[in-house]
């Protein structure tokens, strides 16, 4: 642990913009089956921590300690600042104010470990759960039991492994981090869990669950192996049926081979339960085919019962995820069979549930007031954020469980915000709006009740943690920063079940920040957690970190109780059946919604409905109103509806109980009235030439929702090179073979299905850099680097003192080029042109340069990443700001790697050239790197080609050589 590992792998993500709850083709089965390395059970644990020797003294200087935990996927190139505010957004005061805090106290901080002899930690990984009269904090590297009534500290600090004090091997010397608690509310049962150090050759899990509530007494301790693999980032989740048949503790890791570095899947795995109450040989269940087509699971989730009441019988586990990349969540269902696990486990597809409106989680770094960049704070975006709380109600509600999850987004214009989901999870078959949906026996059909992001000012909000009451009330804490006054502390807000959709009430404070966290790791989390009391199922407890005080890594946590008053009364829940943003063809007639009334805590009586917001011209009509047996089904038809206008519409509708609460439930749709009309196609223009990534584009149709877009070798398309259904009205395919006829048209689809296709369109790629036939080249500018610097500028850039120089080392032509050292220090190098004027009408306008580098990559040869690197930029206002141009404008030469996420470089995460295994010798490139600068068309732009390297390894460097500027006239 107190080595600081950088790594990097590839993900793709298509541009295909999924609009339909689907699931796609399941990869092969993948699954392990493994009993524990070794198993026992303790003594009583107060005895064993008696028998422990005194702890030694804590390290003379502070000790950071970094997990392994970027995303090791390729980032996208986006600025946070240009981020449309979220169509989800929530503005402002709700005007009702989320539950006061009813205690609040200090848990585990920076300072027990200095008492139990271990270094300081960053992150803390903040974790806690509560029992039924003490609330436990199991935080890197220990822990510590606390008193719920009153805060009081009721035994500890101990270290984080004492748990397996005695038991033997890596789980008793190794006391590595990454921590979970859990109170197991159905056994009631303490779980403890952590991994073993990256040193070793074989990963491992450690848990211990106690033989009684009492978590000082004895334990079932195990140690499960991952073989060959590092099991970063574990989190557990407990998942329990009415018969049994699903019962397990249920995980996901982050699996990774550490030398050399390399992330290779997110695994799931389920440990065998009801033998581990007993301290029996479990078996431990692991499946390693999680990703999907467009994610590679990183940072989804086991989802986590917190209910005493059981999900149904023979309910599948769902793992959760979200994907910014088609606006979606993804839920995989693994069934675990015990009596073969073998042959007889399952791990589903990914089912993918669009989200309402879009959302980008490139937020950026958090800031603090008065911080420097350097120290931002890790926002921890790729992640859905733990846990995912389930909640299962009593049979006689006639409620399917809910499940919520939240993770941070950018609210717009880099703003952090946090975004909450509510999924309902509904076994067999689906009714919804406009179409009717199967799945698979024995796997329920999620689907989104309701959703919103909650970023109500301009300070930043993130590392959340969610939760769900008897009542069917959500609680949510997080964190919170801003730029000039709010230090980082803690807050918390919630929503009463029938509150207005997609709305959170006004937060109230946990704990005030009184202070900046100074280290420049960026390190903060790296996670949360809000559980619900088990005495009451109503009490929402929230941990989390702050700062008392200004530090380097003299982090504290926080634990905060809070309480809907009302919950544990009789009461309703509405639930939806429809899906969110149904879309509907008034071709159809009048649509129909779905709807569920559900008593709780036997609520009795009639049920009064009514609606709200109804669109012009419509009613609502039900099919049943008042409603005296409960629970029901209803169905909600819109009269008038099937002579709605094209475009999304909404409205509500209100279930008011003889006693209780009056519940709201919103009805969203996109209505379309036709098929839509053939698009016209605009660009390539028929017959003539492009480049080999040519932008297609074509003519809005009205109605139209997306357009599917075909790319062919032949007019009858009966070859498809590429096809993809996008939103835009343009498309960038891959690269395509250069001096090749290429043929291409577009459908418009909508709600009613597909119209007709428009003309079919044929264009020849051109070489890059060289001007089609018909057309001479315009050089705009072009420099050799024989003359001296001429018009370049090599502005300092306060980071470093090395920059770029002119050099004789390596050279296209004549003796000179331009030379970036990567040297052995933090530098960030600039290289920029003269002002360029490009002419509005001559295309393809490209900047053609000899481009040789020799950096430093992340672990050698084949890998692509990269810890230092060279980008090119383009700036359109004279050099106030810049923006890198992407990969997919590189006509030749495309980015080698990815800069390794890491807070020691300018540019952590972009795409970049680095490693040398692609670029021939000095003088033996055939082709130089050709940019497309065809978006930059009839502007002035300056070029700068820009260098950064980390603080570690340096290696040669970047030789930039003959520049030119040109277009097609």
């Amino acid at each position: 642990m107190s080595v600081k590992f950088r790594h990097a792998t590839t993900r793709t993500v298509p541009t295909t913009i999924l609009c339909l709850a689907l699931a796609v083709p399941a990869a092969a089965q993948q699954v392990e089956v493994f009993f524990p390395v070794r198993h026992d059970t303790s003594p009583p644990l107060r005895d064993l921590i008696a028998s422990l020797p005194t702890p030694p003294a804590p390290p003379a200087s502070e000790q950071e300690v970094f997990n392994i935990l970027e995303e090791p996927g390729k980032k996208t190139t986006v600025d946070p600042l240009t981020v449309p505010e979220n169509p989800l957004r929530q503005i402002g005061l709700s005007g009702v104010q989320a539950p006061p805090l009813i205690i609040g106290f200090d848990g585990y901080n920076q300072t027990d470990n200095a008492a139990v002899g271990v270094g300081g930690v960053l992150p803390p990984d903040t974790n806690g759960d509560v029992g039924i009269s003490e609330y436990i904090f199991y935080n890197n590297l220990g822990w510590k039991v606390l008193s719920k009534a009153d805060g009081s500290t009721l035994a500890g600090p101990f270290i984080g492994n004492t748990f397996w004090a005695g038991f033997g091997g890596p789980c008793q010397t190794n006391n590595a981090g990454d921590p979970i608690v859990l109170y197991d509310k159905i056994a009631n049962r303490w779980l403890f869990s952590q991994f073993t150090s990256s040193a070793n050759v074989d990963g491992r899990q450690c848990v211990a669950i106690s033989t009684t509530p009492d978590p000082l007494g004895p334990y079932h301790r195990y140690e499960f192996l991952f073989p060959g693999v590092f099991n970063d980032y574990p989190k557990i989740g407990i998942w329990v049926d009415e018969n049994g048949s699903r019962n397990g503790y249920y995980m996901t890791s982050h699996d990774f081979i550490i030398s050399p570095q390399q992330f290779l899947q997110n695994s799931f795995s389920v440990m065998e339960r009801d033998v581990m109450l007993t301290g029996g040989a479990a078996r431990f269940v692991r499946f390693t085919n999680t990703a999907s087509p467009v994610d590679n699971a990183f940072g989804a989730l086991p989802p986590h019962l917190e209910s005493a009441v059981k999900v149904p019988a023979g309910m599948c586990a769902p793992y959760v995820h979200n994907e910014p990349g088609v606006d979606s969540y993804l839920v995989w269902t693994l069934c675990v069979d015990w009596t073969d696990p073998q042959a007889n486990s399952t791990l589903s597809a990914p089912v993918f549930l669009p989200a309402s409106a879009p959302f980008d989680n490139d937020v950026g770094d958090v800031p603090q007031p008065g911080g420097t960049a350097q120290q931002a704070l890790d926002a921890f975006q790729p992640n859905t954020m733990y846990r995912a709380s389930v909640r299962a109600f009593p049979t006689a509600s006639g409620l399917s469980p809910s499940l919520v999850l939240n993770h941070v987004t950018n609210a717009g214009n880099g703003l952090h915000g946090v975004r909450w989901v509510h999924l309902q999870l509904d076994a067999g078959d689906q009714v919804f709006a406009g179409g009717f949906e199967s799945f698979e026996p024995d796997v329920f059909g999620p689907r989104i009740v309701d959703e919103g992001v909650f970023a109500p000012n301009a300070t930043s909000r993130w590392m959340p943690a969610i939760s769900i009451d008897q009542n069917g009330n959500i609680g949510m804490g997080y964190s919170v920063s801003d730029t000039t006054s709010v230090f980082p502390g803690t807050r918390f807000t919630g929503r009463k079940s029938g509150d207005p959709a997609g709305q959170m009430r006004d937060e109230q404070v946990c704990v005030d920040g009184g202070g900046r966290q100074t280290s420049t790791s960026g390190r903060w989390g790296d996670y949360a957690t809000t559980s619900i009391d088990p005495v009451d199922q109503c009490t929402f407890w929230h941990a989390n970190e702050y700062y008392a005080a200004q530090g380097n890594a003299t982090w504290s946590t926080r634990a905060c109780a809070f309480k809907f008053s009302d919950c544990g009364s009789a009461g309703l829940l509405v639930r939806t059946q429809s899906k969110i943003n149904a879309g509907l063809c008034a071709l159809n007639g009048d649509p129909q919604f779905f709807m569920s009334l559900n008593p709780i805590n036997g609520l009795s009586g009639n049920v009064t409905l009514s609606a709200n917001g109804l669109p012009a011209g419509t009613s609502a009509q039900f099919s049943s109103n008042p409603v005296s047996a409960l629970p029901a089904d209803l169905v909600v038809t819109l009269g008038g509806g099937a002579n709605l206008p094209d475009g999304a519409a909404n409205f509500n509708v209100i279930a008011t109980p003889t006693a209780g609460d009056p519940q709201t439930v919103n009805f969203s749709f996109n209505m379309s009235t036709n098929f839509p009309a053939a698009p016209t196609l605009v660009t390539p223009t028929n017959g003539g030439s492009s480049s080999i990534r040519p932008s297609l584009t074509w003519s809005a149709v009205p109605g139209a929702l997306e357009y599917f877009v075909e790319v062919a070798s032949d007019a009858g398309f009966a070859t498809i090179i590429e096809s993809a259904t996008v939103a835009a009205t343009s498309f960038a395919p891959q690269p395509l073979p250069a001096e090749q006829t290429f043929f291409w048209r577009v459908t418009a689809l909508n709600n009613c299905g597909s119209g007709t296709s428009s003309q079919v369109f044929s264009f020849t790629t051109a070489t890059p850099g060289v001007c089609p036939a018909g057309t001479s080249a315009n050089v705009l500018f072009t420099d050799d680097i024989e003359a001296g610097t001429g018009t370049w500028t090599t502005p300092p850039s306060g980071i470093g003192t090395d920059n770029w120089v002119r050099s004789t080392a390596r050279a296209q032509s004549g003796q000179f080029s331009w030379f970036a050292v990567d040297p052995v220090v933090q530098s960030d190098q600039f290289l920029i042109s003269e002002p360029i004027a490009l002419p509005a009408a001559e295309s393809p306008l490209t900047v053609s340069f000899w481009n040789f580098q020799n950096i430093e990559a992340n672990t050698g040869a084949g890998v692509d990443a990269c810890w230092d690197g060279g980008i090119i930029e383009v700036s359109t206002d004279n050099g106030l700001t810049w923006s890198q141009v992407p990969d997919a404008r590189l006509l030749t030469d495309p980015y080698n790697g990815n800069i390794t996420p890491q807070g020691a470089i300018t540019i952590s995460g972009q795409d970049a050239w680095c490693a040398d295994e692609n670029v021939p010798a000095s003088g033996a490139q055939e082709v130089v790197s050709i940019v497309d600068l065809d978006a930059f068309a009839g502007q002035t732009v300056r070029l700068r080609f820009r260098f950064a390297s980390d603080g570690a390894v340096g290696v040669e460097g970047w030789y930039v050589d003959d520049v030119t500027v040109q277009s097609c006239q």
